[in-house]
């Protein structure tokens, strides 16, 4: 391209010779006219060896530390039972608010039960004898019972929901080193 004036270029010669756009084009390598399939001609893309080795060093590295800890089940079984137990001592107040029938957790061993009355005319009897069996509101099962092997459960004691929602005494229920209290007063269960 040629340019007849220099205005537009301020500080050069008025007329450029040979100005071509030869720097947007690929640069041939000498000799690849002639030979353009041979190995020396083609154009070099992708990784080195020694890239690809250092990648696999690396993954290595990363799934010898890391992956073990996603399939270590004993914390995610202690951290699902303390859930389930802290969900349990909540329904269990919620279905002696809402059946206006009083509502026991049992603990014995390193397991809970939530248990009701056998007739309904000893709701309401602070001295009734628990002998039906809760159903499961989530799975339906005949009776609302949890535990896990290898997780540790205790509780200070039994714990009865009446029909105000208040406990029959203040309780402290651990699983797995983890600390549940429920309130005498209110009911209320709760993680410190």
């Amino acid at each position: 391209m040629k340019y007849a004036s220099g205005a537009i270029f301020s500080g050069y010669p008025a007329q450029l010779d040979n100005f071509d756009l030869v720097l947007t084009q690929p640069v041939q390598k000498e000799g690849c006219l002639e030979r353009p399939a041979s190995s020396s001609c083609r154009e070099e893309r992708g990784f080195s060896l020694i890239e690809l080795i250092m990648i696999i060093v690396i993954l290595g590295t990363i799934s010898v530390s890391v992956v073990p800890k996603f399939f270590e089940r004993s914390d995610f079984a202690e951290h699902a039972f303390f859930d389930e137990t802290l969900n349990a001592l909540r329904y269990a107040q919620k279905l002696a608010v809402t059946t206006h029938c009083d509502v026991q957790v049992s603990f014995s061993g390193n397991s809970y039960e939530i248990k009701r009355p056998g007739s309904l005319s000893l709701c309401g009897v602070s001295t009734s004898s628990f002998t039906l069996s809760v159903r499961h509101p989530g799975t339906g099962a005949a009776s609302y019972t949890g535990s896990e092997s290898g997780v540790s459960l205790s509780s200070t004691s039994d714990i009865v929901f009446y029909a105000l929602g208040d406990a029959s005494t203040d309780a402290t229920i651990t699983v797995a080193g983890k600390t549940i209290e429920v309130e005498r007063k209110t009911g209320f269960a709760y993680e410190p």
